[in-house]
């Protein structure tokens, strides 16, 4: 049984959380408030809240409640800024949004996550299972890159990675003396073992191709790399990227530009 999109935003009748049948719930531009009464959904397996107002409490019973949940997916909840995920079968989670912490209690079967906070070099306990990655970033925040190779250094069987990038006016255009790329890659030595990667939606702006640049150097079993800019690029920049340093001999580089 699945509950689909609606075009308004709404409130969730109660009565629908006494229905034990759910396996997937899928709720957009809503407002919902669990009952008193709420015990749990004891068949859910996905959960998908987009552009959802829930308080934090609500939210974290929600979830908890929820014993097979295998995909979380949080897009846009309103007046959440930290959540602490209880879902021992959580196999997927998926974020969109600004929270000041996310955490975790035992979850151990999760396969990717992104967590706010200090962002360590690699994680504890590296993501065996993860091979295909995708991720957006703002190539002029520091602790965006930081986490991206965060989440790199720990994958050690990661084939596909696809990189969007995504550009927030507010932010201030990194250059290479504020921004040291070769000590936040090489310091520890940790090679990524990325096979295929797709960087999509870049400028060509020397943040951008200096992760480039040290993405090439630092991945010696990548077999391709394709970069897709916005608008045309300079031939003189196409050329820097087709001769950028690469570790794999074996790495094909193509340029997708219309120059």
């Amino acid at each position: 049984m699945e509950v689909v999109f609606v075009d308004e935003r709404y409130k969730i009748p109660q009565c629908l959380f006494a229905c034990q049948s759910l396996d997937r719930l899928q709720l957009y531009s809503c407002w919902l408030k669990l009952p008193t009464t709420f015990e749990g959904l004891g068949n859910l397996t996905t959960l998908d809240l987009d552009h959802v107002t829930i308080t934090q409490d609500d939210l974290e019973k929600l979830i908890s409640g929820c014993p097979l949940l295998q995909t979380l997916v949080l897009m846009d909840i309103d007046n959440v800024t930290q959540i602490n995920v209880h879902a021992p079968n959580l196999k997927v989670f998926d974020v969109l949004g600004k929270f000041e912490d996310i955490s975790f209690n035992n979850t151990f079967q999760l396969e990717k996550y992104l967590a706010a906070g200090v962002v360590p070099i690699k994680l504890p306990t590296p993501w065996i299972y993860l091979n295909d990655l995708f991720l957006c970033i703002n190539f002029n925040d520091l602790k965006e890159i930081s986490a991206a190779l965060c989440l790199l250094r720990s994958s050690p069987n990661l084939r596909k990675l696809k990189i969007s990038a995504r550009i927030e006016e507010e932010t201030d255009l990194l250059t290479p003396t504020c921004y040291p790329w070769e000590d936040i890659f090489s310091s520890p030595a940790m090679p990524i073992q990325v096979r295929h990667v797709t960087i999509g939606g870049i400028s060509g702006n020397t943040s951008e191709l200096d992760f480039i640049k040290s993405l090439l150097l630092h991945s010696p079993v990548l077999e391709k790399m394709t970069v897709n800019p916005v608008g045309d690029i300079s031939p003189e920049l196409t050329r820097a990227l087709i001769r950028f340093k690469r570790a794999s001999g074996e790495a094909e580089v193509i340029w997708e530009g219309s120059s």
